[in-house]
């Protein structure tokens, strides 16, 4: 789903070159509405058709994101990008890695002779 969201971006992109004729705080508000489904449905669990729609959109931000980053002359916005991924990423990293690793312990069970099997 992500990389079909990157093929559309592309797409949207070299027909309209929107990225270089929308304003900044336009980019920034449509950046927010494309990111906000992923973190919603990491922080939520939801249904699986709400994580594809989700990953579909993430896809269009993120290529969306690095054509403003080459295409862009504004420093600040690099750094606003660089760090919103960043910021974005890391904590949903960590959750994630903290409910696999949940999950697995859920899965795993201790039998007498000290090896693990699954339920």
């Amino acid at each position: 789903m992500t990389v079909s969201g990157w093929v559309a971006a592309l797409i949207i992109q070299c027909v309209t070159d929107w990225l270089s004729k929308v304003p900044i705080a336009w980019i920034t508000g449509v950046f927010i509405v494309l990111l906000t489904p992923s973190v919603v449905t990491a922080l939520t669990g939801a249904p699986r058709v709400w994580k594809h729609v989700a990953r579909f959109l993430l896809g269009v931000l993120m290529a969306s994101s690095i054509w403003l980053f080459v295409v862009t002359d504004a420093w600040w916005v690099r750094v606003v990008l660089v760090g919103v991924y960043f910021a974005v990423k890391i904590p949903l990293d960590r959750r994630r890695r903290a409910e696999n690793q949940k999950i697995l312990k859920l899965n795993s069970v201790k039998s007498p002779t000290g090896k693990h099997r699954r339920r």
